[in-house]
């Protein structure tokens, strides 16, 4: 992609890169703590800017939808069809077309996959790979200027995060790409920065995200087994259960032995997930499920929408007997399947999982093999379907979305322009083979 000035020419290559950046962590945790400085870690960030990037994302996929791909522009109009019944109930209701904006917002969200993908689509390779630097890079910033106190034993056993969450989920996607690199090209960097992304990830402390992070490695798993193009050695994964061996040796004799309460302490976070119903904040969870599912199943199809948005807060505290959220303000929930099916239903979910069953199936389903690094795309948003029981899925989500969506195409389709080259070569040879063999007294 260039900008010509007569004989001069500007590379604006970058140009998908900075998109990504803008939209899929314009409203992140990430790049707002290294802007404004550290923020209420167990909630997503602040709307306002999150207005602003709904309204680059919408323009910019107007003005760019014919680089949608065909399943994206089928989806690009059932979006219309929704919102359009939307506008219309808003305006027959309240004489607006856009009453309540925070209902509208949840389908869209799409426009942030939709957006993405038309730059990613056709980008070069490295952009992807930028991006993952910048994710780490941001990272590593904002621990080390903000959070650094919390990289000690006590802030892990005092639960002391200083990310949320949703950052911290963010970071399964260079966890995964930095190990497909290195399965891939057998360089020990890439080995040495997986190992590092994952102890944070576990260092963090989110339980959820240790969830998430077992089906994105189990996904990544299957798809580079079944569908990788990249035949992988087996001395390659020595140093994936070494490394990891030494290690726990080490933190066994020298950590453990002077912190056994560290042990406790694990066990106990281990617990609350496996007893979900009845301790942590799973339990929490549930709660709130049970006081808006009679709601739920009275709207199961199309949900309650704006009715939704005024319905007096369900979620009533055990300890002071008051709402737990303040009415007229929506409804926080902490499952972003909760969250769907009481704006939008069945219907509204389904509009919603399209594009991530789509993304899964299509990965699978390919008929090239497939590089290591549209796999970890692939496997970080299949970790969504996780992730979202237990928090909403955010801006940066439906941003890595289309750019997996995006990355899978270009991957899928410079693999089928070499089988073709390939091919064509091999034809050549034949026909001058057998021109050769004509000739041939």
């Amino acid at each position: 992609m260039r900008l010509r000035f007569g004989r001069h020419a500007v590379d604006l290559d970058w140009i998908p890169l900075l998109v990504f950046v803008l939209l899929a962590m314009g409203n992140e945790d990430l790049l707002i703590m290294a802007i404004k400085g550290p923020s209420d870690v167990d909630t997503p960030a602040e709307e306002g800017p999150g207005k602003i990037l709904t309204a680059i994302a919408l323009t910019l996929t107007f003005v760019r939808w014919k680089q949608l791909s065909p399943f994206l522009r089928n989806l690009f109009l059932a979006l219309h069809v929704v919102i359009f019944f939307m506008a219309l109930e808003s305006f027959y209701r309240s004489g607006s077309p856009l009453q309540y904006p925070h209902v509208f917002s949840k389908v869209f969200i799409i426009y942030f996959t939709m957006a993405i993908y038309t730059f990613i689509h056709g980008a070069k390779e490295w952009v992807p790979k930028a991006f993952m630097f910048i994710i780490t890079g941001l990272f590593l910033f904002d621990l080390l200027v903000y959070n650094s106190d919390i990289l000690s034993i006590s802030a892990f056993m005092a639960v002391e995060r200083g990310f949320s969450s949703y950052s911290t989920h963010f970071l399964l996607l260079p966890f995964l790409f930095f190990f497909n690199r290195y399965l891939t090209t057998r360089n020990f960097g890439w080995l040495m920065l997986f190992f590092m992304m994952g102890g944070f990830i576990v260092f963090l402390n989110h339980r959820s995200v240790w969830l998430a992070a077992i089906i994105a490695v189990v996904l990544n798993a299957l798809y580079l087994t079944n569908k990788g193009r990249d035949k992988i050695p087996l001395p390659t994964f020595t140093p994936i259960f070494v490394i990891p061996f030494i290690a726990i040796s080490l933190i066994t004799s020298y950590v453990l032995a002077d912190n056994p309460e560290l042990v406790k302490n694990l066990q106990e976070r281990i617990d609350d997930i496996s007893n979900a119903e009845e301790q942590g904040t799973g339990k929490w969870r549930l709660e709130q499920f049970k006081s808006y599912l009679p709601f739920i199943l009275d709207h199961p199809f199309t949900g309650m929408r704006f009715e939704g948005y005024e319905l007096p807060n369900q979620f009533i505290s055990e300890k002071s007997g008051k709402s737990t959220f303040d009415d007229a303000t929506g409804h926080h929930f902490h499952s972003y399947y909760v969250d769907i099916l009481f704006y939008g239903g069945l219907a509204g979910l389904a509009l919603l999982m399209a594009p991530i069953i789509y993304l899964l199936r299509r990965a699978w389903t390919a008929t090239t093999g497939l590089g290591g690094d549209a796999v970890a795309f692939v496997a970080f948003c299949g970790s969504g379907l996780v992730y979202g029981t237990s928090y909403l899925l955010d801006f940066y989500f439906w941003g890595v979305l289309g750019g997996a969506l995006a990355v899978l195409d270009n991957d899928i389709e410079r693999q089928q322009l070499i089988d073709y080259e390939a091919e064509m070569i091999n034809y050549q040879r034949q026909q001058v083979y057998l021109a050769e063999e004509a000739e041939l007294p």
